[in-house]
């Protein structure tokens, strides 16, 4: 499969999401914004789905306590979308509703860097400029 997606850039409002990897523990979380910087690190990865792989590069982000997809990046692969048994509602640093609304569905992935492999659940919102970013269950 193609393995080429033009996902358009948004405008960078998301950068930072702070939720617990079990999506039926957590009702809300808060999104920190962060400043436009070139001083986050990139890993090149490859995510697979049935028989359908793409090379990516991920963000790791040691304050995000999850793993993420962007929502344009899911529907440009087709990646096969699970509702999560319970919302997970998002916040600006600030308190306000972010504009990306809640959090209502995952996909599930091997993540391969070099010769690693594992599965993983990530979790679906809008991005941003990132595609993928990386949090503590990777670490």
């Amino acid at each position: 499969m193609n393995n080429i997606c033009s996902v358009p850039s948004a405008p960078l409002s998301v950068a930072v999401l702070q939720v617990m990897n079990s999506d039926a523990a957590l009702s809300s979380v808060i999104i920190p914004e962060t400043k436009e910087k070139q001083s986050h690190f990139h890993i090149s990865c490859l995510l697979s789905e049935h028989h359908h792989t793409v090379k990516v590069a991920a963000m790791v982000d040691s304050g995000a306590t999850s793993l993420f997809l962007d929502k344009k990046y899911t529907d440009c692969h087709k990646m096969l979308l699970i509702p999560l048994e319970n919302p997970i509602h998002l916040f600006n640093i600030d308190g306000t509703p972010n504009e990306a609304g809640s959090i209502t569905h995952k996909v599930q992935l091997s993540l391969q860097i070099g010769q690693d492999e594992e599965k993983f659940d990530f979790l679906v919102t809008s991005l941003g400029l990132e595609n993928v970013i990386l949090g503590l269950p990777w670490l």
